[in-house]
């Protein structure tokens, strides 16, 4: 995906992050041990420097010339908000179940979100939009992340080739103007000599797209 060598990056991209999904890889590969609470859950310590870890690598394999745009979800349709209450209030049964569980079970590598992991990973983003004027952080009223990066790239016209979508929600795909998506969790920064990686798994949309309608081709 990206790649920096002694002469600089390579290639210059648009990079858009799911925030969503971006804050759960953050608290499953870059929180630490040393920021976890008696309780053995994740504190928003935990996500703000996990957030800031991977942001500075993300940051050094893009060079100064690539964006990095942040996408939070908005407000959700009313159509939405009965499933997504219901959701929280299901969601909030099975952690609390989940961190007892965490908490009296040794060696366990369950991890239970904070409440305010959110808020954390926003502080952080913040913090670095202080001092790095490639990255942005959109925080749309209304919809989700997904729609609003389509319609960003429908908007600006945005060359597909050098577009890249890290998102672990596939919903991406039934909008024409995104290319596909990068899995968060396909993600890997390796160093090969002297030079810093960034890989992943592309989903191509035109790939997807196929597999339903051969004809396309």
């Amino acid at each position: 995906l990206l790649k920096k060598t002694e002469n600089g990056v390579e290639n210059n991209s648009t990079i858009f992050l799911d925030g969503p999904s971006m804050l759960y890889y953050v608290a499953c590969n870059y929180s630490t041990e040393n920021h976890r609470p008696t309780l053995g859950l994740l504190s928003p310590s935990s996500i703000y420097t996990g957030t800031v870890e991977f942001m500075q690598a993300l940051i050094e394999v893009s060079g100064p010339q690539g964006e990095l745009h942040i996408v939070m979800d908005g407000l959700s349709p009313k159509e939405k908000l009965q499933a997504q209450i219901q959701r929280m209030a299901d969601q909030a049964s099975d952690c609390d179940i989940m961190a007892k569980s965490c908490a009296t079970t040794n060696g366990s590598s369950c991890k239970t979100l904070p409440l305010f992991a959110e808020a954390a990973m926003i502080e952080a983003l913040e913090d670095i939009l202080k001092s790095i004027d490639s990255v942005h952080l959109h925080r749309p009223l209304h919809g989700e992340a997904e729609t609003y990066i389509a319609r960003w790239l429908d908007r600006n016209n945005q060359h597909t080739e050098s577009v890249f979508i890290f998102s672990d929600d596939t919903d991406f795909l039934v909008y024409p103007s995104c290319p596909g998506i990068i899995p968060f969790r396909s993600l890997k920064f390796t160093t090969i000599g002297v030079d810093k990686c960034l890989t992943g798994y592309f989903y191509l949309r035109s790939k997807f797209m196929l597999a339903f309608f051969p004809t396309l081709e």
